[in-house]
């Protein structure tokens, strides 16, 4: 009922409403009856190889534009920069902070995660990145935002791309750790 339709959308775009941008806080929907419950997940993808690995989906490789096609989760780019991107996921809870991993290294996915309003804000189309170009949505987006599919499996999936690389997120210790926590048990240390 307190939905936003597109044509209130294109209206508020038509008067420049967006005009310096807009962020938001993901966790729980608050403006909704209907969403009432439900928790809004904000993945920043901030390299191609954190796209590439959050598109390998049980080892079939997809392009970014085709999850967003399937039209049950939400994404957004900025045009002049393809490398990185917004994905947005409803869930029954809320996913664990990540914050984005301090690394220059291309060949590891720099993923921050963001499921509650105290893990900071999210700039969303179409508010203009620091580097020029607006956010804009890509796929099916407005069907995911109607038609919420819950994606709690996804927290897992970010779990395991992280642990491929060593970097600690949901159990709070790597895969290597966890070998090494076994292996010092097993020979009884």
């Amino acid at each position: 009922k307190n939905d936003v339709t597109d044509v209130l959308y294109r209206e508020w775009l038509d008067n420049h409403m967006f005009e310096k941008g807009i962020a938001i806080f993901c966790g729980p929907v608050r403006h909704n009856e209907r969403k009432k419950g439900i928790y809004l997940n904000g993945i920043d993808l901030d390299n191609e190889s954190a796209i590439r690995e959050f598109c390998n989906i049980k080892g079939i490789q997809y392009t970014l534009e085709e999850l967003a096609e399937r039209g049950d989760i939400i994404v957004e780019q900025h045009v002049d920069d393809k490398t990185r991107a917004h994905v947005y996921v409803w869930s029954k809870e809320p996913f664990n902070k990540k914050a984005a991993t301090p690394t220059n290294d291309t060949n590891i996915p720099r993923i921050e995660v963001k499921g509650k309003p105290e893990d900071g804000l999210m700039f969303v189309t179409p508010s203009v990145h620091k580097n020029g170009c607006r956010y804009q949505f890509i796929g099916k987006c407005l069907k995911a935002i109607r038609e919420p599919v819950f994606h709690d499996d996804i927290v897992q999936h970010i779990n395991e791309i992280l642990n491929k690389y060593n970097i600690t997120y949901l159990n709070g210790e790597t895969k290597r750790e966890r070998a090494t926590t076994r292996l010092s048990i097993k020979n009884g240390e």
